[in-house]
């Protein structure tokens, strides 16, 4: 949490300029700081919801174990479930659909 909301110098190790969509960049490069700090607090809400939602997965997970002993199958149940939700997600923001 500290390094995702920490603000300040950033540190680029590993300057790649591979660009494999080949974008113009001219197009894509935003403004240094303009709406920087509503980006934060957006970014800071995801984060913490993120770790919280994280949290009651691993509350849910112990109770159905519990409920349902057959490991296999519920990882089996979970792996589908991620699944499908991806499929929904990736149909509903790609815009290129011969992608």
């Amino acid at each position: 949490m500290l390094f995702t909301l920490y603000r300040g110098v950033e540190i680029d190790l590993w300057s790649t300029h591979v660009d494999l969509l080949h974008h113009d960049h001219q197009q894509h490069v935003a403004p240094s700081h303009q709406g920087s700090s509503s980006r934060q607090v957006i970014g800071t809400l995801l984060c913490l919801a993120s770790s919280l939602s994280y949290a009651m997965w691993l509350i849910i997970q112990a109770k159905m174990i519990e409920s349902y002993p057959c490991l296999y199958s519920s990882t089996a149940l979970i792996c589908t479930m991620s699944f499908m939700q991806s499929i929904v997600f990736a149909l509903c923001t790609e815009r290129d659909w011969s992608r």
